[in-house]
């Protein structure tokens, strides 16, 4: 009697593990808004030409990849001691560059996704990556510009917007202006540091400043 009641309870437990394992809520999926896409200005295989004045020298970049996928991301032990619902999901926005002027390998200039913010209880959260030769780091305060609120300058330091700014011919409205503050490390064999980052919704990386040679802006 004992053995059977042992059966019993046994199937139950499977059972009941095997309700909760099968019978899963949908994977929520966050993803990047229309107005947060609308800064990623960059098309695969188009060439991005700089210059630094009239008649100078030109560089030129040729975007080689825009990716654009759903990331699934396990972000905390919540589902234990049984799962109860699929892992949430992210859009990952990834754009690579590579200069065609010189032999320089694609770099990555551009990262923005949704990711769950520890900080904030893992919310989905807002978060844009760009970056230009030898400046990896420029973390874009999208989120603040998009509110039109204050720029948190402890997240973003050295960070601003400008309400306009003029390059070469060109004038833009709504620039943000990020300086690299790491001067440590050596950069890669032919790559001079760049020190400014001017970012622009709709078009990306519309200048830089570059040491040795200083501002580059893009041509039309």
């Amino acid at each position: 009697m004992n053995f059977i009641k042992l059966l019993t309870f046994s199937g139950l437990i499977l059972f009941g593990f095997t309700a909760c394992t099968t019978d899963k809520e949908p994977a929520p999926e966050y993803r990047l808004s229309q107005e947060q896409l609308a800064w990623q200005g960059y098309r695969q295989g188009e060439v991005l030409r700089f210059g630094r004045r009239p008649n100078g020298p030109v560089r030129t970049y040729r975007i080689t990849a825009v990716q654009d996928r759903i990331d699934t991301l396990y972000v905390r032990a919540g589902w234990l001691p049984l799962p109860q619902a699929e892992p949430p999901r992210y859009q990952h926005v990834t754009v690579m560059a590579q200069r065609t002027d010189s032999s320089a390998f694609a770099r990555q200039i551009l990262d923005m996704e949704m990711w769950p913010d520890r900080n904030a209880n893992y919310q989905p959260t807002l978060r844009v990556q760009a970056g230009w030769e030898a400046f990896t780091d420029a973390m874009l305060p999208l989120a603040e510009v998009n509110k039109r609120t204050p720029i948190d300058t402890l997240k973003h330091p050295g960070t601003e917007l400008l309400p306009s700014a003029t390059f070469g011919p060109t004038t833009y409205s709504q620039v943000i202006h990020a300086v690299n503050r790491y001067r440590s490390g050596l950069p890669p064999a032919g790559i001079r540091p760049t020190r400014h980052l001017y970012y622009v919704r709709g078009k990306g990386v519309v200048a830089f400043v570059e040491d040795g040679t200083g501002l580059w802006y893009r041509l039309p």
